[in-house]
């Protein structure tokens, strides 16, 4: 009986281990689930500045008026309240942390014309890490009509 009684139980050491194993598989859970959460919410983050940045080039892309070379810097709103200041009654709280870098410069063609197109260079961050922006750079033609009465004279 003395043989039957010592197969039935766990010893200290089998059960020691299986607690291990559960705790390190827990860990690992954790730390999948973790990082699961920082790249989903990084993802939105970065989601959150490309539509931010759409919001800012769209007047650009659409108004046929001749860009002005400047720079702008501030929130989203801020500087969207400059570009396009009738497209600032739908600005969601959470824009209030984007920072936005925002130069317009002329980016010519060589030998041809200095201000054939615009450059615009937009910077957006939402956090201090270096993975926390997003860049763009941006060309736009000038408009005809300028290109003509600057190569007349």
């Amino acid at each position: 009986m003395s043989n039957l009684h010592a197969q039935r139980g766990l010893t200290l050491i089998e059960l020691t281990f299986a607690v291990l194993i559960l705790a390190g598989s827990v860990v690992v859970l954790l730390g999948l689930q973790t990082s699961a959460l920082k790249l989903a919410a990084h993802d939105h983050n970065s989601q959150r500045a490309m539509l931010a940045a759409r919001r800012l080039l769209a007047p650009m892309e659409t108004t046929r008026k001749q860009l002005e070379n400047r720079s702008y810097e501030g929130t989203f709103p801020e500087v969207l309240k400059e570009v396009a200041p009738y497209d600032t009654d739908l600005i969601d709280p959470r824009d209030e942390r984007l920072s936005v870098s925002l130069q317009i410069g002329d980016w010519g063609i060589p030998d041809v014309n200095p201000q054939a197109m615009k450059q615009v260079t937009l910077d957006i961050r939402w956090g201090e890490a270096v993975d926390d922006q997003l860049g763009l750079f941006y060309f736009i033609p000038a408009e005809e009509g300028k290109d003509q009465e600057q190569e007349e004279p």
